[in-house]
């Protein structure tokens, strides 16, 4: 029984000859939008036309997305803040904005945005300085208890020492960190130096923030 099935498929096989078999073949290979009414094809070309231009931003948008980077734009501004975050978070110099490769960096970013100059970045910080200081000011003038701490360190690329004390207080039942003020050290920092640069330093936030807090 084996054998003549084998038979069988072996001369259904040899019953077909070239010609017959690449007829069998072709119409599969046939495009499937081939028996597509054309009325279809229309509709469907159509839509994707559509659907290309509602992603074309309008004029209009395209000039205010452009407008919004000049000087005063709402993006400008917003990069601008960013760019100072970053320097006084990370504690880089002002002249960043100078360096050419991150004038590069920042145009492969966002060509549109124009960095501000080192001069701004300065004048900038000095006023966002001024803005958190006050704000510090009000803070410490509620609080009823207030911890100081201070610590020394070295900047390892000038070796210069500093000074630094902090203000740890509760506010609203959340735990506040301010840095009161950081002093450059001139001479050796012994615990008498300290302890002398820690009173002159607390006196004169006292009469700064008026307080009564120190």
């Amino acid at each position: 029984m084996f054998h003549r099935k084998q038979f069988q498929i072996e001369f259904k096989k040899e019953a077909y000859d070239e010609d017959d078999i690449e007829d069998l073949v072709e119409p599969s290979l046939s495009p499937a939008l081939s028996t597509t009414p054309a009325t279809s094809v229309a509709s469907m070309s159509s839509v994707a036309s559509n659907a290309r231009l509602n992603k074309q931003p309008r004029l209009d948008m395209a000039f205010f997305n452009q407008k919004s980077f000049q000087d005063g734009g709402s993006k400008a501004s917003d990069l601008t803040n960013r760019l100072l975050f970053m320097i006084v978070k990370d504690n880089m110099p002002f002249q960043i904005v100078e360096n050419e490769g991150f004038k590069a960096y920042t145009k492969g970013l966002c060509p549109l945005f124009k960095l501000p100059s080192r001069k701004t970045v300065t004048s900038l910080i000095e006023e966002k300085y001024q803005v958190l200081s006050n704000m510090i000011k009000t803070q410490l003038s509620t609080v009823e208890h207030l911890s100081l701490t201070t610590d020394v360190w070295t900047d390892p690329l000038n070796t210069k020492s500093f000074l630094g004390i902090t203000g740890h207080f509760v506010l609203n039942e959340e735990h506040k960190s301010v840095t009161i003020g950081v002093t450059e050290l001139d001479e050796r920092h012994t615990s008498r130096k300290v302890a002398s640069e820690d009173c002159r330093r607390l006196g004169n936030k006292e009469r700064e923030y008026n307080s009564g807090r120190f």
